[in-house]
């Protein structure tokens, strides 16, 4: 889940073309397996229909193009349906903190490249990931500058540029 930003349970319980920017992809998936979900002449169904395109909706960035394609499996006479994504483009490498500089989401490859993880990544403190003296300088500015978007008029949301 990674590629969107999002975790499995902010997925979990939704229909899956809430998912995309634009619906139509998934839904042209599902009136294709309902016209070919036929078992061919050797009594098996068909294990792949024609892949589609769709953009994936990020928490944090702009949409991520996948490539669909619907694989069917199953026992007996019951048939499941699985949607394979695939990514069309390089993962974008993103970190976001809180306003006391705790890592609330980095993505996979920005997390490889710094030899971790994004799970133990998370909730730690940025500076620790800077080399000195910019790791123990940053938590005096991450105060300072806490304080000062303290007094803006939106305090709710305060972007830093780096």
């Amino acid at each position: 889940m990674d590629w969107f930003g999002y975790t499995v349970e902010d997925y979990l319980g939704h229909p899956v073309h809430t998912l995309a920017v634009e619906p139509t992809p998934f839904k042209r998936l599902v009136d294709e397996v309902t016209r070919s979900d036929q078992p061919n002449e050797d009594g098996l169904c068909p294990m792949f229909i024609r892949q589609k395109q769709a953009y994936i909706k990020h928490k944090y960035t702009d949409p991520v193009e996948v490539s669909l394609r619907l694989k069917a499996s199953g026992c007996g006479s019951e048939t499941i349906y699985c949607v394979e994504m695939r990514r069309n483009q390089d993962p974008v490498e993103l970190i976001l903190t809180n306003r006391k500089g705790r890592i609330c989401f980095i993505s996979s490859p920005l997390a490889k490249v710094l030899g971790h993880t994004p799970r133990t990544l998370r909730k730690v403190d940025i500076g620790e990931l800077l080399p000195q003296p910019f790791g123990a300088l940053h938590a005096a500015w991450v105060r300072v500058s806490d304080r000062r978007s303290q007094r803006t008029v939106c305090s709710t949301v305060a972007f830093v540029v780096l």
